[in-house]
C-alpha cells in the first residue's frame, strides 16, 4: 500500500476511534463513523483483509435493511442492540485496517 494511502486511512481509524469514545449517543456514533469510512478505498489492501472488511460490511447492511433508514433521523428507529452489533461491526473494520 502507498505510503500516502496508508496514512489517510490510519487518520481515518483514528478519527472513528475518537468518535467511538464521545459521549454521544450510539445514533450518532454510527452515523459519524458512517460518514467516516464511506467511500474508504480497500482495493490496496491484501486480499485477506479486502475479504473480512466486506463480511463485515455485508454483516452492517444485514442490520441496516432490516430498518427504513432514508435520513439521518431515521437511525432513531434502529434499537439499540442493532446498534451495539453496528459499533462492533465498525470497530471490527478498524482493527482489519489496522492489521
Amino acid at each position: 500500500m502507498k505510503l500516502q494511502q496508508s496514512l489517510m486511512i490510519n487518520e481515518l481509524m483514528v478519527k472513528i476511534a475518537i468518535t467511538l469514545e464521545e459521549t454521544i449517543s450510539k445514533k450518532d456514533k454510527v452515523i459519524k463513523c458512517f460518514n467516516t469510512i464511506s467511500g474508504l478505498e480497500i482495493s490496496a489492501l491484501r486480499s485477506g483483509q479486502q475479504s473480512s472488511i466486506k463480511k463485515q460490511i455485508l454483516l452492517i447492511n444485514g442490520v441496516l435493511q432490516q430498518y427504513p433508514i432514508k435520513t439521518h433521523e431515521d437511525y432513531s428507529l434502529i434499537s439499540d442492540y442493532h446498534l451495539n452489533k453496528l459499533l462492533k461491526n465498525i470497530k471490527q473494520i478498524c482493527l482489519i485496517f489496522c492489521d
